[in-house]
């Protein structure tokens, strides 16, 4: 592990690609998963959102497709930790939990859960209840810097000033001699958040020459694959600057932690950097720096509100509550609320939705419509020809409304308008059947070969003829009809779920992953949550 530390990330990346291309020459799909996993460290400390989540998303389906335990543990606590680090707090700490139930007797399994409660406990001002398992760590391990800064920052948080100082003072002390190894920079990031917390201008002046060199860095833990990230390096480079009073540092640091936390999609340390660069403008105090401050503060104060950072809202409210004269009513109420309900109400051309911490508003759509009666009645199946007739029915009446009006009569419209045959005969069927057969005995062979050009071939043509089949055969073995009324309404019904779908996705990723999971598309449409752990919806 000499390679671990922030110094080895370009030898770390080349180890990372060789792997990866022993296992494209060999075939071996568990030393793919290694390589990608740790590629996927390299990706984020490198601040390569992109490959990342295309790593995770590869070695996901890889390691469902193995089911070895060791790599489904490790796709779930990265699947965590990018949850996490876009400000899902309920949804990351449902996953943390379940990671660590894959792997309960496993010491990293434990670390890793514990790294990732942390960080939630934490923007949730709840830092306090881990003081106790810190305090332990720290005895056991008194060599560990990052966890001697999470125990001074829990002491902090819990007015323990003094002990937090003593905290501090040694975590400058030690740093410098650590071994420079994977939790060394989160370490020197813990130290800068502390040293701002308590405004200590002497510790931050030794601090930051030591962070200086990684600037460009994202900080994260990784083991080897990533299971917390902490963000830009920046930010805290930032605070470090602001502490000493070095304004012109400053600035130009809180710029670039701007830019790189959005690129990461890191939304709540996003927030917590137009937090804090706001802080700081208003200590600099320049012509038009409070005009900027109140306008970061806003943007900060409303993605807290969304992601229900509870700590982040009441130090945002305080802050500009000093600076306007006036107060931010309802903070601590509204966090609350927004982290313990799940709403998907619609309110004129938008619906409200808010589910694991976040709220978001997303433009009427004919599929959150669909989505809407699903929710309403959990395990109930709606025949995809009810669920367009009945959104289609309030239309109707008022169009049927218009003509007698104008003394027009209206045609009556059949609901079951019959069809154009199958969309497959028997003899395309069978053709299709056996086609498959040579094309899986071909790709057999290839893969038997480590032919990877000719078996990625056939699995393209498997794919192909496969979804032509599942499209023309419906459940039981039944021939679906062409142009048939049912098969029209599965068809609209199903895209318009999915991409209500998608587009909640794209503003909540846990509702979007949730939703995925249980809601059931084809003839017959349900919502199907776990029924140990219903979830009441506000409608």
């Amino acid at each position: 592990m000499a390679v671990w530390g922030p110094a080895g990330l370009d030898e770390r990346s080349t180890i990372a690609e060789e792997i990866l291309r022993l296992a494209r020459e060999t075939g071996d799909r568990e030393t793919e998963l290694a390589g990608r996993a740790r590629r996927t460290a390299t990706s984020i400390e490198a601040g390569d959102i992109h490959a990342l989540e295309a790593d995770i998303a590869v070695h996901a389906r890889l390691a469902g497709e193995l089911r070895m335990p060791f790599h489904q543990w490790t796709a779930a606590t990265m699947q965590a930790m990018r949850v996490l680090l876009r400000g899902g707090l309920g949804e990351a700490e449902k996953l943390a939990d379940e990671a660590l139930f894959m792997q309960p007797e496993r010491p990293n399994a434990r670390f890793a859960h514990l790294d990732q409660l942390v960080v939630i406990r934490w923007e949730q001002g709840r830092l306090g209840e881990l003081r106790e398992v810190w305090q332990g760590f720290v005895e056991r391990f008194p060599g560990v810097g990052f966890a001697r800064g999470w125990l001074s920052l829990a002491e902090a948080e819990q007015g323990r000033d003094d002990d937090a100082r003593r905290g501090l003072r040694s975590l400058v002390d030690d740093i410098p001699r650590l071994p420079r190894d994977g939790l060394w920079l989160p370490a020197l990031a813990l130290a800068s958040l502390l040293a701002a917390r308590l405004e200590a201008a002497d510790d931050a002046a030794s601090l930051y020459p030591l962070l200086s060199p990684y600037a460009d860095r994202t900080v994260a833990i990784t083991m080897p694959h990533p299971v917390v990230c902490l963000g830009s390096a920046s930010l805290y480079l930032a605070l470090l600057a602001a502490v000493a009073s070095r304004w012109d540092e400053a600035n130009s640091h809180f710029q670039t932690a701007l830019r790189v936390n959005d690129r990461l999609g890191a939304a709540a340390f996003l927030a917590r950097t137009r937090s804090e660069y706001a802080r700081m403008l208003i200590r600099r105090d320049r012509p038009a720096d409070r005009g900027r401050a109140l306008q970061l503060l806003d943007q900060a104060l409303a993605v807290a509100r969304t992601l229900g950072l509870a700590r982040l809202v009441q130090e945002i409210s305080t802050l500009r509550e000093i600076e306007t004269g006036g107060t931010v009513t309802g903070v601590a109420d509204e966090a609350s609320a927004i982290t313990g309900g799940h709403v998907f109400r619609r309110e004129g051309d938008f619906w409200t939705v808010a589910y694991g911490g976040s709220v978001v508003r997303v433009r009427d759509s004919k599929g959150l419509h669909y989505l809407a009666r699903l929710l309403a009645q959990p395990a109930r199946e709606f025949h995809v020809v009810d669920l367009e007739a009945a959104e289609s029915q309030p239309a109707q009446r008022a169009r049927s409304e218009r003509l007698a009006r104008a003394g027009v009569a209206e045609l009556e419209v059949r609901r079951d308008l019959g069809d154009a045959g199958e969309l497959l005969d028997a003899k395309a069927k069978a053709a299709h059947r056996a086609r498959l057969a040579e094309l899986r005995a071909e790709l057999d062979e290839a893969e038997q070969f480590s032919d990877a050009t000719r078996a990625a071939r056939s699995r393209q043509e498997i794919d192909f003829l496969e979804d032509e089949l599942a499209r023309a055969v419906g459940l039981g073995g039944r021939d679906r009809r062409a142009a048939a009324h049912g098969e029209r309404a599965r068809l609209n019904v199903t895209r318009a779920i999915r991409a209500g779908v998608a587009n909640l996705a794209r503003v909540n990723p846990s509702l979007g992953r949730h939703l995925t999971a249980t809601i059931r598309t084809g003839r017959y449409c349900s919502y199907t949550p776990d029924p140990r752990a219903p979830i009441a919806w506000q409608l």
